[in-house]
């Protein structure tokens, strides 16, 4: 059975981008545009791998996970938060916070199927 990767983020392009490269890799993907909603797929879902939007329109993505990570149903999801933007003291934020790293969106796709395998074993 194909892993299950939820992507959240409010960028479409960006997250069709993400889901595409992916799925050619063989996992199974999810979609949401926002923080509660992506919470709330977590707990439904139990995606194996969380990749997730710093900034998005409702809740930081710091609180999102933040969120997952308290929860019982979610906590052991490994979260790689990402970003376009480097904020300093980030990946010590997303460490604090319980996720796995901090990724850039411009992280060339190979790196990011290393990335993913990575946690996925």
């Amino acid at each position: 059975m194909a892993k299950k990767i939820l992507v959240v983020d409010d960028e479409k392009e960006i997250a069709e981008l993400m889901m595409d490269l992916l799925k050619a890799q063989g996992y199974e993907t999810l979609w949401e545009d926002d923080g509660r909603r992506g919470f709330e797929t977590s707990k439904q879902e139990v995606p194996d791998l969380i990749i997730l939007d710093l900034m998005l329109h409702d809740i930081h993505g710091i609180n999102v996970c933040k969120m997952l990570k308290a929860d019982p149903v979610t906590q052991n999801i490994p979260v790689i938060i990402y970003s376009g933007r480097m904020e300093p003291g980030i990946t010590d934020d997303v460490m604090k916070a319980g996720g796995a790293m901090f990724m850039s969106k411009l992280t060339p796709p190979t790196k990011i199927i290393q990335i993913v395998k990575e946690y996925l074993k």
